[in-house]
C-alpha cells in the first residue's frame, strides 16, 4: 500500500467514525472501472473496515456478477431498471448465477432512476421472485434528467413526492430504500421530510453511503 492509499484509509476511518459512513460505493456502469482498480480499492476499504457496494454495468451483465463474486462485496446494485421485464432479467441472473451461500452475504438492490421506472414500479414490485432483492435506490439526478428537469431540481417538491411514494411502495414489499444523486446540505429539508414519512433510508453521496433514520438525523449529512 502506497502513501496515497494510506491517506485514503485514514480519511475513510474518519468518515466512518465521525460521519456514519458504512459502505463505499463503486461501479462498473458510468465509470467503467476495471478489476485491477477494484482490487486496489478493496485493499483500501478493507483496511478501513468498510465493505464495498458495487453497481453493475446493466441489469444483465453476467461478467460483472462473476467479477463482483471474485472481488467480494457487501452489495450489488443494478442500474436503470425501468420495466418489470428488465428487473426480471436481474433477478433471474441472481437466481441462476449466484450460489446461495454467496447470496446470503450480499444485499441485492436496483436503481429506480427514470420516470419510466417510476411509472412501472407497481408492476416491477409484483415480480414473483422479488424476494431475491433486498433494496431499492432512488437516483435523483438521472430521474430529474428523464423528466426534462435540471440537476437543481433534485430537491424539488415534485421529486420529493415521487421519492416518497416510491419508498412507501418499496417498504410495503419488504425492501430497504436508499436515496442518492446530488446529496448536499441543500438536501437536508428534502431528506428530513422523507424520513418522517418512510422512517428509514440510506443516503448515497458520491462514493460513500451514510446510514440515516430519525434517531441520528441531527448529525451532519456531509
Amino acid at each position: 500500500m502506497n502513501s496515497l492509499e494510506r491517506e485514503m484509509v485514514q480519511t475513510l476511518l474518519e468518515l466512518k467514525e465521525k460521519f456514519g459512513v458504512f459502505e463505499i460505493k463503486a461501479e462498473f456502469e458510468a465509470e467503467g472501472s476495471g478489476m485491477d482498480e477494484m482490487m486496489r480499492l478493496k485493499d483500501v476499504t478493507t483496511a478501513a473496515g468498510l465493505p464495498i457496494i458495487l453497481k453493475l454495468g446493466g441489469v444483465e451483465v453476467v461478467i460483472d456478477i462473476y467479477c463482483v463474486l471474485q472481488l467480494g462485496v457487501a452489495g450489488i446494485v443494478a442500474p436503470m431498471a425501468e420495466t418489470a421485464f428488465a428487473l426480471s432479467k436481474y433477478t433471474g441472473m441472481v437466481d441462476k448465477i449466484v450460489p446461495p451461500d454467496n447470496a446470503s452475504d450480499i444485499e441485492f438492490a436496483f436503481n429506480l432512476e427514470t420516470i419510466t421506472g417510476v411509472r412501472n414500479l407497481d408492476e416491477m414490485l409484483a415480480l414473483p421472485n422479488l424476494q431475491l432483492l433486498q433494496g431499492m435506490t432512488i437516483g435523483r439526478v438521472d430521474l430529474t434528467g428523464s423528466m426534462g428537469l435540471d440537476r437543481a431540481s433534485v430537491d424539488s417538491d415534485e421529486v420529493f413526492e415521487i421519492s416518497r411514494a416510491a419508498c412507501i411502495k418499496a417498504h410495503a414489499k419488504g425492501l430497504r430504500t436508499a436515496v442518492g444523486g446530488a446529496i448536499s446540505t441543500k438536501s437536508i429539508g428534502f431528506l428530513t421530510r422523507l424520513l418522517r414519512t418512510v422512517c428509514w433510508i440510506n443516503l448515497k453521496r458520491a462514493k460513500s453511503c451514510f446510514l440515516r433514520h430519525p434517531s441520528n438525523m441531527e448529525t451532519p449529512l456531509c
